[in-house]
């Protein structure tokens, strides 16, 4: 009996594991006032992103990363940010509270300039990045 209870518990701990998923940044944003040459499939999207703890002296989890999508057909994209996981995971002075900043930049691929950008700096603290959707950022139109 010792047995079947051991191997349901083991069970169970590998289902939950597989569908845990790595603390993401859901950014969205609009671009109905965009007007960039060429096509979309020829343009993409500069996503400008940091993360800082201001809770235990302005501490960067993040320092800027850039991340290009490969088009700009999309007006959403998702990064993968699994070093929050490991500093919300960590002892701390204080509870970590982020102040996270995302810049979206529609980019023309022939120059390599932007053509509207849109920012947004949103708060949030450990549990707002382990929920299973995400830490939502929405950027709002391009401009």
């Amino acid at each position: 009996m010792k047995k079947i209870a051991f191997l349901l518990i083991m069970l169970l701990l590998g289902v939950s594991s597989a569908f845990a998923q790595a603390y993401t940044l859901k950014i969205t944003w609009g671009t109905i006032y965009c007007n960039c040459l060429g096509t979309d499939a020829d343009n993409y999207y500069k996503i400008t992103f940091e993360i800082i703890d201001v809770a235990n002296g302005n501490t960067p989890v993040y320092s800027t990363t850039t991340v290009n999508t490969p088009d700009a057909i999309n007006n959403y994209y998702d990064i993968s940010v699994p070093d929050v996981e490991t500093y919300c995971g960590q002892l701390h002075e204080n509870t970590p509270y982020f102040l996270v900043t995302v810049t979206v930049q529609l980019m023309e691929t022939s120059t390599g300039e932007g053509c509207c950008a849109g920012r947004l700096e949103k708060n949030g603290n450990c549990q707002d990045f382990a929920d299973l959707g995400g830490f939502d950022v929405p950027i709002g139109q391009l401009n």
